[in-house]
C-alpha cells in the first residue's frame, strides 16, 4: 500500500505511541489516512526506493599481495689485509 506525507490540522494526534502536534508531518499509509482525513491535509507521496542487497564485503574479491623481498647489494670495503696483499 501507498505511503504519503500529511500535515496534521485541527487537533494533536496519537499515533503509534507519539504524538503529532498540529503543523508536523506524519507518514501514513493510505488506509489510515482515510480513517483520520478530518485531521490531515495531504502534502506529497512519499517515494518507495527498491532495496537490493549488495554484498559490500570487499575481502572476498580482493587479491591478496606479498611485498616482494628487497634485495640490496653491499659494497664491500676491502679489509686492510685484502689492500696489502696479506
Amino acid at each position: 500500500m501507498a505511503i504519503n506525507k500529511y500535515k496534521v490540522k485541527n487537533t494533536n494526534i496519537l499515533h503509534n505511541g507519539k504524538v503529532y502536534k498540529i503543523g508536523s508531518v506524519i507518514e501514513l499509509e493510505e488506509l489510515a489516512a482515510k480513517k483520520l482525513e478530518d485531521f490531515l491535509d495531504f502534502v506529497s507521496k512519499v517515494e518507495t526506493k527498491s532495496t537490493t542487497k549488495t554484498n559490500n564485503n570487499k575481502s572476498s574479491n580482493k587479491q591478496t599481495e606479498t611485498p616482494a623481498k628487497e634485495t640490496t647489494t653491499e659494497e664491500t670495503n676491502p679489509t686492510e689485509g685484502e689492500v696489502n696483499g696479506k
